[in-house]
């Protein structure tokens, strides 16, 4: 009988039972991934405040298409500002660049006119704009309010600075020829210049218009001023006159120069007039040094040459004053002499060419920087430049980095000197011989008119007027007796008669001479009188 054998078959280690739970977890974790890829890319914004922004609701756009939703709204760790975490749309990732810019829709009222109304039913949003950087980026900080010129709008940027803004406001048009080509972006006070900063934007084309000799000025309200042709009204336009503005242009006496590039700097005048007045870009320094007071003259005051403006007054160093050891000290005056209004070419070879004709003008023609007064009410003076060639030699020095020209005393000054040297004179004429002189003069013609006197109280001289008339009288019947008809005319007549007979006679003998000399000592034989011939 066989003995039944057992078959040992060893345990298996992990069971079937177990690949369900295994095949579960890997359908679980490819869900799980379609699922956060198919939400898109999560964003952290910080901004300054969460007003209107609400978890859930709020949303995200780009060119008015909704791409997101605002997911979370937490405070900073600072608890100075917010966090907002939006959930972008599948697909978005594309827009997400390093210059990628956020900020909150809200209505608002500015000088440019009224925007987001349409937040006023649906609640403000969030815009974005994609940039054009490079790809990637999860943390951005949010700008504070809505950019004035829309984001990738082709164009150029500006900065001006100037003493005061008034009247100028973010969204205030930039005007050239009184058409709006551009818009102010920002303004604020530069702490380090101790100016008003604005930020302008010029859209493209007009951008080609900002070149280096560019002029830009406050344009805000009316422009009045009185002149030949009556009262002038000027006026930019009407959205700078309600909302300031700002205008730009080349002045009509200056070069435009070259384009400049965007964030370029630029002086911001007060007016017009401000702007045109210093139109050249290429300039020389000159200092003068005066002695004599400065009363009456003005940063600004006019450099003229033979009373053609050349220059501007460009500085008073007043703080010299304080750095003196003498009382006698001279005043620095710094002046701007541009060659463009000598009718030269406004570059720096104009310079140099005019440094040169100035250096000479000193050493030969006595070319001399005076003061002047310009307005006898005001008092206001300027600087004159002129020849005197009587003037004391002198040269071209250096003062501070800058050329100097020399100076003479003028105005004033030079009239009370004028006036000392004619006192002078005068005290060294010899006043008391000629005050003597002068008295005997006087006493000789008060001798003289007593003489007159008595000789016209004679009876001589009284009795003068009628022996006149009796000398009028005779003349005057003397010229009766030469009239017509009268005796003596006709013995006159008889003895021109008689004259004229004698004049023939001598005429006659003086024929005679001329034929036979000798007539006179033998007598003249006559010739018998001619017989006529007969003919036969």
């Amino acid at each position: 009988m066989n003995e039944p054998t057992a078959t040992v078959t060893p345990p298996r280690r992990i069971s079937r039972i177990w690949l369900l739970p295994l095949f579960v977890m890997l359908i679980g974790g490819w869900v799980t991934t379609r699922y956060y890829l198919s939400q898109g890319a999560s964003v952290e914004i910080t901004f300054a405040t969460a007003e209107g922004l609400e978890a859930g609701r709020t949303r995200v756009r780009a060119l008015s298409v909704d791409v997101g939703v605002v997911k979370d709204i937490q405070l900073a760790d600072d608890l100075k500002n917010v966090r907002v975490s939006i959930q972008l749309n599948p697909g978005t990732d594309r827009l997400l660049h390093a210059d990628t810019q956020f900020w909150v829709v809200r209505p608002q009222l500015n000088a440019s006119g009224v925007s987001g109304l349409g937040t006023l039913l649906s609640g403000p949003y969030i815009e974005l704009y994609p940039g054009d950087g490079e790809r990637g980026g999860r943390h951005y900080t949010g700008l504070d309010e809505a950019p004035h010129t829309p984001p990738g709008v082709a164009g150029m940027r500006v900065e001006l600075y100037g003493d005061s803004a008034e009247s100028i406001s973010v969204g205030a048009p930039i005007l050239h020829r009184g058409l709006q080509v551009g818009q102010v972006e920002s303004v604020d006070l530069d702490m380090t210049r101790a100016q008003v900063r604005i930020s302008a934007f010029i859209d493209a084309p007009f951008d080609q218009l900002v070149t280096a000799g560019a002029r830009f000025w406050n344009a805000s309200g009316l422009s009045v001023r009185t002149g030949a042709e009556g009262l002038e009204l000027d006026a930019e336009s009407l959205a700078a006159v309600v909302s300031g503005g700002i205008s730009f242009a080349v002045p009509s006496q200056g070069s435009a120069g070259e384009r400049v590039e965007s964030g370029s700097r630029f002086e911001l005048f007060d007016s017009r007039q401000a702007a045109e007045a210093d139109p050249y870009l290429f300039a020389k320094r000159y200092a003068l040094q005066f002695e004599q007071s400065l009363r009456g003259l003005d940063v600004g005051a006019p450099v003229e040459y033979r009373g053609i403006r050349v220059g501007t007054v460009e500085d008073i160093r007043r703080e010299e004053l304080a750095e003196a050891h003498s009382n006698a000290i001279a005043v620095p005056v710094i002046i701007r002499v541009e060659p463009g209004r000598f009718g030269m070419p406004d570059s720096q070879e104009s310079i140099n060419l005019l440094a040169e004709r100035l250096q000479r003008g000193v050493a030969e023609v006595g070319m001399r920087a005076s003061l002047q007064t310009g307005n006898l009410i005001t008092g206001g003076l300027y600087v004159s430049i002129d020849h005197h060639p009587d003037a004391p030699a002198a040269e071209v020095g250096e003062f501070d980095g800058m050329s100097t020209l020399p100076t003479l005393s003028g105005g004033i000054k030079r009239l009370g000197q004028q006036l000392s040297d004619l006192l002078d004179k005068l005290n060294a004429l010899p006043l008391e011989q000629t005050t003597d002189e002068l008295n005997r003069t006087l006493a000789s013609a008060r001798a003289t008119l007593q003489s007159v006197e008595q000789l016209t109280s004679s009876d001589a001289v009284n009795a003068l007027p009628e022996q006149l008339n009796q000398t009028l009288e005779t003349v005057n019947s003397t010229l009766s007796s030469l009239g017509e008809g009268s005796a003596l005319q006709q013995d006159a007549t008889r003895a021109l008669n008689e004259l004229d007979s004698t004049l023939r006679k001598a005429n006659n003998l003086i024929d005679s001479l001329q034929d036979q000399p000798s007539s006179l000592l033998f007598p003249r034989k006559h010739q018998p009188d001619p017989e006529p011939r007969i003919n036969r």
